[in-house]
This record gives C-alpha cells, structure tokens and sequence, in this order.
C-alpha cells in the first residue's frame, strides 16, 4: 500500500532550492542521485512482454488513461489505490518505496521522455498528448496546491512547463515520443478525445493491447470513467488527505487565458520550431489564438 505520506515532497524541496545559492548544483546532484536510484528501481521491477507504458507530460490524461485501462485489463472498477494498481517508478524510487508485486499484463505509468527510456524496452506504449496550455494551466494549479502555494504562473511556465526544474519541458517530452527514435510500439491518443471521444479512444485502446470485452462491460468503462465518477472516488487517484483537489475538470481551451503576452510568444516560436510537423498536433497549433489577448 502507498505510505500516507506527501508525494511530492522531494520535488517541492528541489524546486525551492531553485531559489537559493547554488541552485543549479543542489538541483544537478539530487537528480543525479534519484537517477540512480530511480535505475535500480527499473531493473528490479523488471520487463516483461505484455507490459503497457502509459506515457503522459504532467496532467495531460494519465489518470484517465490508466484508469481507462485498468478497467479494460482486469475487467473491474479499480478497488486499490492507482499507484499500487499501475506503479510509477520514478515515484517509487523518489519516496524510497517498495514496488509493488504487479500480476501480468502490468500498467506502468510514465512521464519520462523517450530518451531516458532504455532502447529495446519491452512493450508496448499508449502516449496520452494533451494540448500543451491547457497541460500548463492543469499542471500550474496542481504545483500551487501541493508544492508551492505562492508560485506564479509566469515563474511555473519559465521554470517548469519550459525547463521542468532541469529535466526536459513539455516541448522537448512531447517531441521525443513523436519522434519515436527507439521505434517503439506506440498508441497516441489525444486527451481531447479522451474526453469528448470516449468511445472511440476506448476502441483504439482495446485493438492495440488485443483486448476482449463485451459490449456491457465497455460501456461500463465509459461509465466509470465519467468525470463525476472519478470525483467521487479520487481517494483511489489522489495524494492521501487531497480533498478534492486532485481530480480536477479543466476546461478544453482554459489554458490560453493563463497565458499573457509574452507566454504566448514564446510558445507560439517553440511550437512551430518543434511540433509543427506533426499532424496529430496541428489542432493544438497556437496561430488560433495569435490575436486573442491573454492575461497582463
């Protein structure tokens, strides 16, 4: 069972050591170390064959996904906390806890970028993408409400969504899997459509992991994965003693209003350097709210 204990507590004393002397080698030697830890943690968790890596940036579905996926695998509603369910294992290694004994098929969540992945990974990948602002807005709110309540969005965007307190932005994540140099099997699914296309993700989901399921027991998924639903039982998705804060509804679209002039420039310049050739992402491409103001 996962300690009753703050996830992020490590993450929050790395990111304030941003703002004392020596930052840059505070935060270079605690992420080495949890590198190292967060390796042995891989090796001993193993790979196997029929493992699903649900790969996600920071708020961008995973939750949803795993959730989605779970259900689909065991054919039932999750009865355990989610991270005893679908370990993560840089958390793992972070908090220092033991890894859970998973019964195959395995879900293992991700938010590491694919070069940090090791080449020949055994497999398979569902990439959740979610529209880059809205990542920003969904994944600010998370830092302020539980590791810095005083953080700004202009200091979240520049030293998070950008440089993610010296691991790679939501830019160079996103990229990386898109890219796919390791050449692994992978499933992409926009949040959006998570969301607003439930079953047809559901379908794409249950044809990639080779999943047999009735009709009833689909549209039970559906239902369970209902925003309402979820609210109502985030104790099985949350941090312990997060209110109801942890499953949170953001709006498609809310992310652009978070974004003031200057946060708009440089995504829009990032976003066309990077992201503009890929097709899956041109919905996301940030010319539609070229003209809109943002917040000052």
């Amino acid at each position: 069972m996962v300690p009753n204990q703050s996830f992020p507590s490590l993450s929050k004393k790395l990111f304030q050591s941003m703002s004392l002397p020596s930052a840059a080698l505070r935060q270079f030697v605690a992420t080495r170390v949890l590198d190292y830890r967060y390796k042995k943690y891989l090796r001993q968790f193993g790979e196997r064959d029929d493992d699903t890596y649900v790969v996600t940036w920071k708020r961008s579905g995973s939750t949803l996904a795993q959730s989605m996926l779970y259900q689909l695998l065991r054919g039932e509603e999750i009865s355990q906390h989610l991270l005893d369910a679908v370990p993560w294992i840089r958390l793992y290694a972070e908090m220092k806890w033991k890894l859970p004994d998973v019964p195959s098929p395995r879900i293992v969540k991700s938010c590491e970028p694919q070069e940090s992945v090791r080449k020949g990974t055994k497999g398979r990948f569902i990439y959740i993408v979610r529209d880059g602002r809205d990542s920003a807005a969904s994944a600010y709110h998370y830092f302020k409400d539980f590791v810095d309540p005083n953080i700004t969005f202009e200091q979240f965007f520049a030293r998070v969504f950008l440089n993610d307190a010296g691991r790679e932005g939501w830019f160079q994540h996103v990229v990386s899997w898109f890219e796919n140099r390791n050449n692994f099997d992978i499933l992409y699914l926009r949040f959006e459509d998570l969301v607003n296309k439930p079953d047809d993700s559901i379908g794409r989901i249950i044809k990639f992991c080779n999943i047999e399921r009735t009709q009833a027991e689909i549209e039970q998924v559906r239902k369970n994965t209902r925003f309402a639903h979820m609210k109502k039982r985030q104790e099985f998705y949350g941090p312990p003693n997060s209110t109801d804060k942890f499953i949170r509804k953001g709006k498609i679209g809310e992310g652009s209003e978070y974004f003031a002039a200057t946060e708009q420039r440089v995504y829009m310049e990032k976003f066309e350097r990077y992201l503009s050739t890929f097709d899956l992402l041109k919905e996301y491409n940030p010319s539609r709210f070229a003209n809109t103001s943002g917040q000052s």
